[in-house]
């Protein structure tokens, strides 16, 4: 009976070996389902953020009066509000995922990283935990992701005070961003993203941004603003027609 046990206990063990294996192969290949790497840029760019259904974003009063003063600005010429129109300085998140330049997603287990070809511009997405460091908050927040299925849900925070689009739309440093991305197809990613920020919006709102797929051997090049400035604008609209297809 001793020895029955035995061989009992050894078969049950080996059993939660091989159960724990396959457990653990499954978890990482649904981590890494989705591959988002590759060169992409937006399908259609606009200046000014709306909601997924195409209205204007729930702003509170203060907020609202600040944003009609900056279009009124604007449609005067004065963008000296916007340091990225003005200045050539750097745009916080969403508007650096919405410029009209290619980017490259380059992506681990760990960590998802995008190379902007815009002023040389980065962020990092972590996947499972962001690093806490203090000298480690970038100008596009501080992101975590985490894989459901084939989605990299990604939540970002302390987003540097900065414009949440080309028309001046304000926002708080209570600003949250959630987003989904996920591929429609091989050459098609979305980007859906829910805002949230109490003391600038009535409510959270959600809108989406659509990337193409740029051919494969694709490099992405360097825009320095600043050495294009005297002769054109910090950022050219119509840029994103410009890549091959």
């Amino acid at each position: 009976m001793k020895m029955l046990s035995l061989i009992s206990t050894r078969n049950n063990r080996r059993a939660a070996l091989a159960l724990a294996a396959v457990c653990g192969a499954m978890l990482q290949a649904s981590r890494a389902e989705a591959d988002l790497s590759g060169v992409w840029v937006v399908t259609n760019y606009a200046r000014e953020l709306k909601t997924a259904d195409g209205n204007t974003p729930p702003l509170l009063p203060d907020a609202a009066k600040l944003y009609n003063q900056r279009r009124a600005q604007l449609a005067k010429g004065d963008s000296s509000f916007d340091i990225v129109a003005s200045r050539c300085g750097p745009p916080g998140l969403p508007r650096v995922m919405m410029l009209p330049y290619a980017f490259e997603i380059v992506q681990n287990p760990q960590r998802l990283v995008f190379l902007f070809e815009w002023n040389r511009m980065y962020r990092r997405v972590d996947i499972d935990g962001p690093s806490m460091n203090a000298e480690d908050l970038q100008l596009t927040g501080r992101a975590t992701g985490r894989w459901e299925g084939t989605t990299l849900a990604v939540t970002t925070t302390d987003i540097d005070d900065t414009l949440l689009d080309a028309s001046g739309m304000p926002h708080s440093s209570d600003l949250k961003i959630t987003e989904r991305l996920h591929l429609l197809d091989d050459k098609t990613l979305e980007d859906d993203m829910r805002l949230e920020d109490d003391k600038s919006f009535s409510a959270p709102w959600n809108t989406k941004v659509i990337y193409r797929k740029l051919p494969k051997g694709y490099e992405v090049k360097e825009f320095v603003c600043l050495d294009h400035f005297k002769t054109s604008p910090a950022v050219v609209e119509n840029n994103y027609l410009n890549y091959p297809r």
